[in-house]
């Protein structure tokens, strides 16, 4: 339709759309189901040769981005005083919340044993999330003011540490090279998981996971449930040990 001589795409067994195969020329080389996405969407580029790109994330934001972050560090200077381990419980899916006791449960362990300051951030509908988790909590904790996309990055740039799941926040840490530990249900850390080395993924692998479902067909949250404080806890441990 657009009269490319070359025209790229996935191998017909990593396409979700199969007929999109119809209309390329050049497939890419096929992938296992479990391969990461970033290597399944790199794997394009083998079709036009023998290329073997350097797989490194950059993200940029202005200067006025950063002025949020910089205004709320210096009103909440004690925050500061100790590394920062920022918690985002919320997620596209409701099959992958974890629960507001254990997230409040974790993050006082994280405070007591191993010395952070607790910051909660948050994307649209989900103050009452992070609020609640605040007020559930022991120890003190800071709750992120309301943010652009950008302005949260400033924010995450001031972390030592960033707990959750599979959501766009997590993404953006780890591609900023901050460790991290995420909590995983119907989505497989595998495929979607940091591609970094600064990164723990904690799930309970169940028969039916990795279903990829918003709402669980079997009407359970299990795999979720499943997952225990002590579990991220030890996780978090592990990777402070080599990279906090």
């Amino acid at each position: 339709m657009t009269g490319a001589p070359n025209r790229v795409g996935f191998h017909r067994n990593n396409c979700r759309e199969k007929m999109n195969t119809w209309f390329n020329n050049n497939q890419s080389k096929y992938l296992s189901s479990g391969s990461h996405i970033v290597d399944r969407c790199l794997s394009q580029l083998s079709a036009l040769g023998d290329f073997h790109p350097q797989t490194e994330f950059t993200i940029s934001i202005r200067a006025e981005d950063e002025h949020t972050s910089e205004s709320f560090m210096m009103k909440n200077n004690k925050l500061t005083e100790k590394p920062i381990a920022g918690i985002n419980p919320g997620a596209g899916f409701p099959t992958k919340l974890w629960s507001i006791e254990r997230y409040a449960q974790f993050a006082d362990r994280l405070t007591e044993e191993l010395g952070f300051s607790i910051l909660l951030t948050w994307g649209p509908g989900e103050e009452d999330l992070v609020r609640n988790i605040s007020g559930s909590m022991k120890q003190q904790s800071w709750i992120a003011p309301a943010t652009s996309i950008a302005e949260s990055i400033g924010l995450y740039k001031k972390l030592s540490l960033f707990v959750g799941s599979d959501s766009g926040p997590f993404h953006i840490c780890w591609a900023l090279g901050i460790p991290t530990v995420s909590v995983w249900g119907p989505t497989d850390p595998n495929r979607n998981g940091a591609y970094s080395n600064k990164h723990e993924a904690v799930f309970h692998k169940l028969n039916c996971s990795f279903c990829w479902k918003r709402q669980c067909p079997l009407g359970t949250t299990e795999c979720m449930d499943k997952v225990t404080v002590q579990s991220m806890f030890e996780a978090t441990k592990k990777l402070a040990s080599g990279h906090i």
